[in-house]
């Protein structure tokens, strides 16, 4: 193995082979870097190494421990000498000497032990063996471990280095020279470094921490910038110390998603006291204390979030930054005229108000302060669950709305005093007569797939159905007129609507179970059973409109095995009987006959053939309506059009004419269920219908050879 390779500037202060892991590599020690060239290369910056001291490895044989400090913690690294036994007490010395000597250059750490003050140099400390994580390292010395530790701490950290010492500032700053300062990171034009701190951590990470007059830099072991904020983006700043009294600096920093804050734990306490000056002078807010970040500058810089603007004639009555409505971070409005719902994106909600029916104080599930507001519609009221960062935004917010909505506040909605300050809000649905649930898209509260909008949150549980702006059913373009015109209506109170409009008609799905629709079974509501799309389409298509392909999956599988079973036994054993036939022209019946394995394959293969074209149709069906009528869900209509395809199992079995029967019934029933639950247009649904159907066949009889 070579030497590596010396950058400008770098001097070699040791070099020979070296065993990692029992892997030998060719170890070289200068003033900037440690090198192991090997199989593998690697180096390591010298300010990374915390401390060395000699070990004791396999067979008793001398090394050394190194503790270097890495972007995701301390590590230790035990070197082994690859050389004869008497040279290796002599290595082992010659490397503690070599890394003594190029830490060494760093500024010495004023350490104290037993309560006389003195400098500790680094290479002492790490001559003496100081274990850090030891409660009983001061034993052998006479001085109390804990001492030894702050001694070790305050030894193996590097300095801070400030460019101009600012009167006031307890302790000495030493000097750190100069090539250790601004020249390990990279400036910009104009810009030069104020302080500098080698050796903070960040959560578990150590970094290099700069303040210029730009910017603050954190730059990790390996010299690369980590993160970095414009000081017009630092907020504030706090002093304080950690559980283990570890002096620390929170920091607060302004971003676009709100306030958020970096706790900085410093080497030494005069560290964090000249960061505290400098930051002092420097942050634009000038909200530096001692006691802890100020929430004045915490609200200030969440409330930037938003593109609210009143109008000229508008007055703001409250404003809350940091509101959750479905788990969305947003920026709340009261006004004299309306209630604003803000984001970074823009304005998403807007409501006059007006419409503010009521308002409930409420809990969210995790016991945060909330409030359940109630917005009239032309549709019917809406629920709109505000959560908020404290309870006195949220009692700020009562008592706003209660100005704005006087006519609730005797009937005890928000106004009143209860025993109960808070009423948690929880899922309670109706009696479900069909098992098949969903959870909501927002909120993730499961209710029955029936239902159109969620108990929790009141979204809509589908919302592709719906638009977003009238919280309506999708209507065909040749209906869009009328739909607004019948909106009109309801607002306009001067026009009332003619006689033939008294009538309204009903919404396009309907979940209610107290009885049939047109099917003349008053008092006996569908259940949701399947047979009802044989003996009640109307009620069944109704029932299961929004139903996804994965819940009628189990059913279509049992279907297909009907149909293969049964087919393949009147094939095999009942129609031999009836109608008699030679058996040399049809071998496979009399091989069937007498194989039951063969039996079996042949009905698996019916079963997968049978689902590979009905799964065609399906597919080709919602394509096409899809086609007609922009507003159909595809996967709606394929699970649709799987469940009609229980005719099979009723006709499709049949000899000769079973098959193209149950085809045809299921295409009229697939036709049916499209003009119900997909608001499309007689010609489109037939067309859909029978078009899957007809190519079926064509492939089919394609695969069968029939066109050759």
């Amino acid at each position: 193995m070579t030497p590596a390779v010396l950058q400008d500037g770098e001097v070699q202060y040791y070099a020979s082979p070296v065993l990692v892991k029992n892997n030998q590599y060719y170890a070289t020690l200068t003033n900037q870097r440690l090198i192991f060239e090997g199989a593998v290369t690697r180096e390591f910056k010298v300010i990374s190494i915390q401390a060395v001291y000699p070990e004791l490895i396999e067979n008793g044989n001398p090394g050394i421990k190194l503790i270097i400090s890495t972007s995701t913690g301390q590590r230790d690294m035990i070197l082994g000498f690859p050389v004869d036994p008497m040279f290796k007490a002599g290595e082992q010395q010659a490397w503690i000497d070599a890394v003594n000597k190029a830490v060494g250059e760093k500024p010495f750490a004023s350490g104290t032990f037993a309560g006389v003050s003195r400098e500790v140099p680094l290479g002492e400390v790490h001559s003496h063996q100081i274990q850090f994580n030891s409660s009983n390292d001061g034993d052998a010395y006479g001085i109390p471990a804990a001492g030894i530790r702050a001694a070790a701490k305050d030894a193996v950290v590097s300095q801070t280095a400030v460019s101009v010492v600012s009167p006031g500032i307890s302790g000495s700053v030493p000097d750190v020279p100069e090539d250790t300062k601004a020249s390990e990171v990279k400036l910009g034009p104009g810009e030069s470094v104020v302080i500098s701190t080698a050796g903070v951590r960040v959560k578990h990470t150590f970094y290099t921490i700069y303040l210029t007059n730009i910017r603050l830099i954190l730059q990790n072991n390996l010299g690369k910038i980590g993160r970095e904020f414009a000081l017009a983006e630092l907020v504030d700043a706090a002093s304080l110390n950690s559980d283990s009294g570890e002096p620390e600096i929170a920091i607060s920093v302004g971003m676009q998603s709100g306030l958020k804050q970096m706790l900085v734990a410093y080497p030494t306490e005069s560290a964090r006291n000249a960061w505290m000056q400098q930051l002092q002078n420097r942050l634009p807010r000038k909200n530096v204390s001692g006691g802890g970040v100020s929430a004045q500058a915490g609200t200030a810089a969440a409330s930037r979030v938003g593109t609210f603007v009143p109008a000229t004639n508008e007055r703001v009555l409250v404003s809350t930054p940091d509101v959750r409505v479905k788990n969305r971070p947003v920026v709340v409005h009261l006004t004299n005229t309306r209630f604003v719902v803000d984001s970074v994106n823009g304005v998403v909600g807007e409501f006059a108000v007006t419409s503010l029916s009521r308002a409930v104080r409420m809990a969210s599930e995790l016991g945060e302060p909330g409030i359940a507001l109630k917005i009239k519609s032309a549709k019917g009221d809406r629920d709109m669950h505000l959560v908020f960062p404290s309870l006195n935004d949220r009692e700020a917010w009562i008592d706003a709305l209660q100005s704005m909505i006087p006519d609730e506040a005797d009937a005890g909605m928000y106004g009143a005093v209860s025993t109960s300050p808070y009423s948690v809000t929880t899922v309670h649905p109706r009696a479900a007569e069909n098992t098949q649930t969903m959870k909501c898209p927002s909120c993730g509260a499961v209710n029955p797939a029936s239902e159109m909008y969620c108990a929790l949150c009141g979204s809509s549980l589908h919302p592709a159905n719906y638009s977003a702006e009238e919280f309506d059913e999708p209507v065909s373009r040749k209906k869009h007129n009328v739909r607004r015109r019948e909106a009109a209506e309801d607002d306009d109170e001067s026009w009332p609507p003619k006689g033939h409009r008294e009538k309204r008609r009903e919404p396009r799905i309907s979940r209610e179970r107290s009885g049939g629709y047109g099917s003349g079974k008053e008092g006996r509501g569908y259940t949701g059973g399947v047979i009802g799309f044989i003996s009640r389409p109307r009620d069944a298509f109704q029932y299961y409109a929004h139903e996804l392909p994965g819940a009628a999956f189990p059913t279509f599988l049992l279907t297909g095995a009907i149909w293969a079973v049964l087919t393949t036994l009147l094939l095999v054993y009942v129609l031999p009987n009836i109608f008699p036939y030679d058996a040399g022209q049809f071998p496979i019946l009399v091989s069937l006959q007498d194989n039951i394995l063969l039996l079996v394959i042949f009905i698996v293969m019916l079963w997968v053939i049978w689902l590979a074209a009905v799964l065609l149709h399906a597919v080709i069906t919602s394509v096409v309506a899809h086609l007609f009528e922009p507003s159909v869900k595809i996967s709606e209509v394929i699970a649709m059009t799987m469940r009609c395809s229980l005719t099979f199992a009723v006709v499709g079995w049949i000899p000769l004419v079973g098959m193209f029967a149950a085809s045809v019934w299921m295409a009229v029933e697939t036709w049916f269920g499209l003009r119900i639950t997909q608001d499309t247009s007689g010609f489109g649904a037939a067309a859909a219908a029978f078009v899957g159907m007809v190519v079926v066949y064509v492939v089919l009889f394609a695969i069968g050879g029939g066109f050759a």
